[in-house]
């Protein structure tokens, strides 16, 4: 693929996000949006209706990429340059997230009820998808839109996504439309829509046929860099595994070690869920991050990739291999 055909825009929603845009992407100015809850889909609808996406290998991506993925715009380019004839490349910044189950299930751990508030809304629109039925892969799955399509890809996303997003926008007052578009994480003053539709291109690739993918693959080094030693060893073992047996919908479960690995990580969800302990590691974690030395810390790059393993090390939700978790 020569890059001329690729065209991947990085979306900011205010001058001072400006800054932050990697070299090799074009910046997109949303700060105008005029339904900001929608984040990247709002971009996404007007791109492909304004028949943009009709040529070459587009991608409209979010301010956060580097922060997100820990790595550059030349990095991803690359990786799509030198892997011809897909239809979507992806990747997925946060690949740990796989022990929390596929990505309604991940979801539903963060925001209670999201996961049967999406399912309504399919079966509402007339889709005959079980989201209980969604496998967990990492080859599939993506928890932000840092995607690049071609035309084909584009219409069947498109396809896909318009019927949702065409009935919660003629529909604000059904009561489904109202649940969706209320409050889900008061802390960012973000909706359930955001975080619904930022799951569909997995769903997509897991319930539809037809559609050629490549999903980036970390290093082990790149994996070492964000997460502790187990963990790295963990996604690296299971991309291994994967990229062996591409038809295994459910590797993570074909694997002895992997399954004790995922029992031990349950163990820990379900201590970490208790009031107790949430409440009193998001205190502490929400007081850290809005310190003036953590800002001051994060000015210099040691100091950040500490900053990054220190949340896996104290997140009780994380530590599946401490000693002191109850039997």
């Amino acid at each position: 693929m020569h890059a001329s055909k690729l065209s991947v825009y990085q979306i900011y929603f205010a001058p001072e996000q400006l800054a932050g845009i990697d070299s090799r992407f074009i910046p997109y100015d949303n700060s105008a949006s005029p339904r900001p809850d929608e984040h990247e889909f709002y971009v996404f609808q007007k791109e492909y209706h304004s028949g943009r996406t009709r040529d070459g290998f587009h991608g409209y991506l979010s301010w956060k990429f580097r922060e997100k993925t820990g790595i550059g715009g030349a990095e991803f380019l690359d990786f799509c340059m030198i892997n011809p004839g897909y239809d979507v490349y992806f990747i997925n910044p946060f690949p740990i997230e796989i022990c929390f189950g596929n990505i309604w299930e991940q979801g539903e751990m963060w925001l209670p009820g999201m996961s049967r508030l999406a399912q309504e809304l399919f079966d509402h629109c007339g889709y005959t998808i079980n989201l209980s039925q969604m496998p967990r892969r990492l080859s599939t799955t993506a928890f932000c839109n840092f995607w690049v399509g071609s035309p084909k890809f584009w219409d069947q996303y498109m396809d896909f996504c318009l019927p949702l997003y065409n009935f919660l926008l003629t529909n604000p007052q059904h009561s489904l439309a109202k649940a969706v578009l209320d409050p889900a994480d008061p802390g960012r003053k973000a909706s359930y829509f955001a975080f619904i539709f930022e799951r569909l291109f997995t769903t997509l690739l897991n319930f539809t046929s037809g559609i050629s993918y490549a999903a980036y693959t970390f290093s082990r080094r790149e994996l070492a860099r964000r997460y502790p030693d187990c963990y790295a060893n963990f996604l690296t073992e299971l991309q291994q595994y994967e990229t062996r047996h591409p038809n295994d919908p459910q590797p993570l479960l074909s694997q002895p070690k992997f399954v004790q690995f995922l029992n031990r990580q349950q163990r820990a969800i379900q201590i970490a869920n208790k009031p107790k302990w949430r409440q009193t590691f998001n205190k502490g974690w929400n007081s850290w991050t809005q310190s003036n030395l953590r800002r001051k810390m994060l000015e210099r790059p040691a100091w950040k990739y500490l900053d990054g393993k220190l949340f896996y090390l104290l997140n009780p939700g994380y530590v599946h291999w401490r000693r002191d978790l109850p039997k």
